[in-house]
């Protein structure tokens, strides 16, 4: 069982997150989104750690706020957050609105296979 912390008088909740690239590895911020089925990380993220167009796996049909587009797929060496690491995980490559402040979004698809707890009342993500 892992337990995170997170500001609960805010209503984006924030975690850790940690990418392993072909060339190094970024540490960053991430939006939980349970209303996103597939986790998102930054086309600008993954390229400075070292992902190029080479290794997308895959593009599919992805619904943003202004419409619909193509997404990028991209398999990232390992992703970690709120104690969960993630081998050759799938993720969409997108860019990111220059005003947004988290470098991607883990969606549903993280937790498969994992116990998800999220108290607001205390702040707290407990997983397992």
């Amino acid at each position: 069982m892992n337990k995170h912390y997170f500001d609960n008088k805010k209503g984006l909740i924030i975690v850790r997150v940690r990418i392993k690239g072909p060339l190094k590895v970024y540490e960053g911020f991430f939006a939980l989104d349970t209303g996103a089925t597939t986790s998102l990380i930054n086309s600008k993220i993954l390229e400075l750690i070292g992902y190029k167009d080479k290794d997308i796996t895959d593009t599919i049909p992805f619904t943003t706020g202004s419409g619909k587009e193509k997404a990028k797929i991209i398999k990232v060496k390992s992703i970690i957050a709120l104690g969960i690491t993630k081998v050759h995980f799938n993720v969409i490559s997108h860019q990111l609105p220059v005003t947004t402040y988290v470098d991607g979004l883990i969606g549903l698809d993280f937790f498969i296979g994992k116990k998800l707890t999220i108290d607001f009342i205390k702040g707290e993500i407990i997983t397992s």
